[in-house]
């Protein structure tokens, strides 16, 4: 994927819950408070989907809910508490997300 921001586009801001779309980079913002971003169900393999420390994930951490697609091969929600950036792909239906 050629990601929004490597091309001197803009990244998608949010700063509330959303449903994330593969293909796509996203700016998110908790400084207003956490939130929860969940990722598609049905992902296909290759797909990817990028997440930008847009404030602060060490004070209002951002959770991360799979859409009940494993991620490294464990079903659950993880919440990104330290300031990073985060590129997930979708490996396969075993190992699920893996962050790349």
């Amino acid at each position: 994927y050629a990601w929004a921001v490597a091309k001197g586009g803009n990244a998608t801001h949010i700063t509330a819950s959303a449903a994330l779309v593969t293909g796509t980079s996203y700016l998110c913002d908790t400084s207003g408070g956490s939130f929860t971003v969940t990722l598609p169900a049905t992902p296909a393999r290759g797909e990817a989907v990028k997440i930008v420390d847009g404030a602060d994930f060490e004070a209002n951490p951002l959770y991360i809910d799979f859409g009940g697609v494993p991620y490294e091969g464990v079903v659950d929600t993880l919440a990104l508490d330290v300031s990073r950036n985060l590129e997930l792909m979708y490996i396969n239906p075993t190992i699920g997300w893996r962050a790349i």
